[in-house]
């Protein structure tokens, strides 16, 4: 149960993160299924592997599209970026944002250490 006090976003979504029935899913359809003034979706931290930067963004333009919504966020009323989801809603997993396999060799806190 929500406390009967205002919160901000990001204790809601830790909250619908930490429920037994909650999850991403759950914030996403609280958000009706897009993107909202509270939330903000990134597919990765950077571009696929191998990708050639004369032909699409390099990871310069990724960080700066992910400070962008942060700055964003903070400047409004607060709220969450989900990473390891495109622009639809659509989970594509943390892969994309960890090349070099930190989470695999090291586990989740490294692969965050190294995103933080």
């Amino acid at each position: 149960m929500l406390p009967d006090r205002q919160i901000d976003a990001s204790v809601m979504v830790d909250w619908i993160l930490h429920h037994p029935e909650g999850g991403v899913a759950k914030i996403i359809a609280l958000a009706g299924g897009g993107e909202t003034d509270w939330l903000e979706f990134k597919a990765a931290l950077g571009p696929p592997t191998g990708q050639d930067p004369e032909k699409g963004e390099n990871a310069a333009d990724y960080q700066w599209h992910v400070a962008r919504s942060l700055i964003a966020l903070a400047n409004n009323h607060g709220g969450v970026l989900l990473l390891g989801v495109d622009d639809r809603g659509w989970g594509v997993g943390l892969e994309a944002s960890d090349p070099r396999g930190i989470e695999k060799k090291g586990g989740f806190d490294s692969f965050v250490r190294t995103v933080a």
